[in-house]
């Protein structure tokens, strides 16, 4: 009988009364000796029975309990990737099956404005048939959600009582003692997600806000500008027919010094709704900044300033927009001038790793240290401003930045509010940086602060690929062009967690696609070992990520490139980026949402594709994305998105079995000649001729 109610996984611990009441029976009658020997052995055996299910069964409890522990665990996880109430429910109706819970509906009262309810939003999670409708408060359970012609037991559990969040949780009655716990984890994911669209909702709205500003100072300066020209032109005109008088000079003076203002404007604001644009070809930076020198040089000797030109016989080639990086010279050449009453302005070139460094100096009124990260603001005005009552509207050195961004350049400023300042920008170098002098490459290296007069520090890099020959060629390339950074190469995974383990480097530069432990494998190690969790990462891959891909990417990675995308000088700047520890990237969430739009790109370049299209994708604004795009993938998105079509295009080619013309639509390009116009820019020969030579 005991076997069969173990079987059945009864209550067996309710027979130990059973037993004891037949010992007393034993001793109330006096039986033959034979019988209390035979009960005796029954007895002892249902005991023994009985202790190895109570066993049993507390060892099947503990492991249930463990199993349980570590399927909430799991939910919890999963519930705190949800970004909004939609993922909240997938999650729950894939996850709670698995913990043998079947039925879930969740209802959310709207209130009147005495806060009382009156509906409720209800909505069936999980169950034979989803559900979403809205009753009664009072109503349960709704008209038709659940079977009429069938008995049902249900849990009913309170979300909570906050004006944000009231309602109810409704489960079957199976697992009682886990539904509290689930309930809780219900209200933390709804409440998080519900921030999190809140937050993106005010983003939303203050870029949109900003459009519109950026819009109507567009619109008030095109308006301005027409009689603007005007007087600028006439003014000149009677100046030049010899009317010199003082008022006509104030006049065109001012007219000038107001057009002036009005251009910097409708570039700020061209910039913020994504319609500044930059014309880019290989410059000689000593020639094309020439005319504004010799301006700087004049406006020097007007107000009786030394003036120093410090700049090498010859510079490698950088590959920007004449006219955009005169402009930015020439605005802090002004403001230089401007600002120094007595003393000189220096201007200094020079070519350092992967880019030209351009340097303004002068001798004037400083700039506080606390207002240096803010003086690159649009329409801030410096201390120095104000007390010298010094005209402007602060948006020079912000359209500054802005330029020097769209180049993949960085600006900066070092003062010394006492001696001085110092404005300095960088300009990237077309392709690899040829060898210089032993006298010139001293000077050069990867950090950020671009004014350092000390000997660059030593760093140390570990390149992890599984490619022999790539590994061997990307470990010279940079030797070459980092005299003092220490390389060293793991051609897989474990290898590369040993060089980690034994000497932890400044960076690492690691290969996803590896053969037994791969890449994502390294970074989960990594962030396992305090020794590695806080080293820098660059990816550098050939395969396509995809969003999935791209949110395993976590721990310190910097940077994710693709084998073929970028030019030599490019990587070298994120090599450089990662080094210098810099602070203004963007943020982890907007990181990781600029990484899933390049995963996107890479999935759908086969598309009609547009800047607005994969800003919406991501939900932000067009203007926003560009900027937080180029600052995360170091090129502009029309560039990658150029580049990426070019990289597929010629693997179609190179396998030789469609023509140009189905080759260029096969990679999203609606134009052939388009398409041949950039593979030429981005490969140096003509689709035709590459296929030629690699089909």
């Amino acid at each position: 009988m005991l076997r069969f109610i173990v079987f059945i996984k009864d209550d067996v611990y309710a027979w130990r009364w059973a037993i004891v009441r037949l010992q007393d029976w034993m001793r109330e009658y006096k039986l033959p000796e034979s019988q209390i020997r035979f009960i005796e052995f029954l007895i002892a055996e249902a005991r023994e029975t009985v202790a190895e299910a109570i066993q049993h069964q507390r060892r099947e409890y503990l492991e249930n309990q463990r199993t349980r522990a570590n399927q909430m665990g799991l939910l919890s996880s999963r519930l705190l990737t949800a970004l909004n109430e939609q993922q909240v429910y997938d999650i729950l109706a894939e996850s709670l099956p698995e913990m043998d819970i079947h039925h879930l509906s969740l209802a959310f009262f709207r209130t009147d404005m005495d806060g009382l309810p009156e509906s409720s939003d209800f909505q069936v999670v999980l169950g034979e048939k989803k559900h979403s409708l809205r009753n009664q408060p009072q109503e349960f359970p709704p008209k038709g959600v659940y079977r009429a012609d069938k008995p049902f037991a249900l849990t009913l559990l309170p979300l909570g009582g906050e004006a944000q969040l009231s309602g109810y949780a409704v489960f079957d009655t199976e697992h009682l003692e886990s539904y509290g716990a689930i309930t809780q984890q219900i209200k933390v994911a709804l409440r998080l997600a519900r921030l999190y669209q809140g937050a993106l909702d005010g983003l939303k709205a203050a870029e949109e806000a900003g459009q519109m500003k950026s819009r109507f100072l567009s619109t008030v300066s095109h308006e301005l500008q027409t009689p603007l020209r005007i007087i600028v032109t006439d003014s000149e005109r009677l100046l030049h027919d010899g009317q010199d008088s003082p008022s006509l000079q104030r006049i065109h003076g001012s007219a000038r010094h107001l057009d002036a203002l009005i251009r910097d404007v409708l570039d700020l604001t061209r910039d913020d709704i994504g319609q500044l644009k930059l014309t880019r070809e290989p410059l000689d930076l000593n020639q094309t900044l020439q005319p504004v020198l010799e301006i700087g040089k004049q406006l020097a000797a007007e107000k009786g300033l030394a003036w120093t030109l410090q700049t090498p016989p010859s510079l490698p080639a950088v590959w920007g927009d004449s006219a955009r990086l005169r402009q930015i010279v020439l605005n802090l050449l002004t403001n230089a001038v401007k600002f120094t009453s007595a003393g000189g302005v220096m201007v200094m070139l020079s070519a350092r790793v992967g880019d030209v460094l351009v340097s303004v100096r002068d001798t004037g009124a400083g700039v506080p240290l606390e207002e240096q990260k803010m003086i690159f603001g649009e329409f801030y005005q410096s201390s120095r401003t104000q007390e010298q009552r010094f005209a402007g509207m602060g948006i020079g050195l912000a359209l500054c930045k802005r330029l020097v961004d769209m180049h993949g350049g960085e600006i900066g400023v070092r003062s010394d509010s006492q001696r001085g300042s110092e404005f300095f920008f960088s300009v990237p170098i077309l392709g690899a940086v040829e060898s210089l002098p032993v006298e010139q490459s001293q000077g050069l290296g990867m950090e950020s602060a671009p004014l350092a007069a000390s000997s660059p520090k030593e760093s140390s890099i570990l390149l992890v690929d599984d490619e022999p020959m790539l590994l061997e060629m990307h470990a010279q390339l940079i030797r070459e062009q980092i005299p003092f950074a220490k390389v060293a190469t793991a051609e897989n995974g474990e290898d590369a967690l040993e060089r980690m383990r034994r000497q932890p480097p400044d960076l690492v530069m690691l290969d996803l696609g590896m053969p037994g432990m791969d890449g994502f494998r390294v970074l989960e190690t990594m962030q396992k070992q305090e020794t590695t969790r806080s080293i820098p990462v660059i990816i550098l891959t050939g395969q396509a990520l995809s969003e999935a891909d791209m949110a395993r990417l976590r721990g310190r990675v910097e940077a994710v490139l693709n084998k073929g995308l970028l030019r030599t000088d490019e990587v070298l700047a994120q090599l450089r980026k990662a080094l210098s520890r810099s602070q203004d990237g963007l943020s982890g969430d907007m990181r990781a949402l600029m990484r899933k739009s390049i995963a996107y790109i890479q999935e759908h370049y086969d598309e009609p594709l547009s800047r607005e299209d994969v800003a919406r994708y991501v939900g932000v604004s067009a203007g926003y994305f560009s900027r937080s795009f180029h600052k995360e993938a170091g090129i502009s998105f029309q560039d990658y998105l150029n580049r990426y079509r070019i990289h597929r295009a010629r693997t179609l080619l190179a396998e030789g079995r469609i023509n140009v013309t189905d080759v260029a639509f096969s990679v999203g390009f609606q134009n052939v000649s388009y398409f041949c116009q950039v593979f030429r820019q981005v490969v140096g020969v003509s689709p035709r001729v590459y296929q030629k030579a690699n089909g």
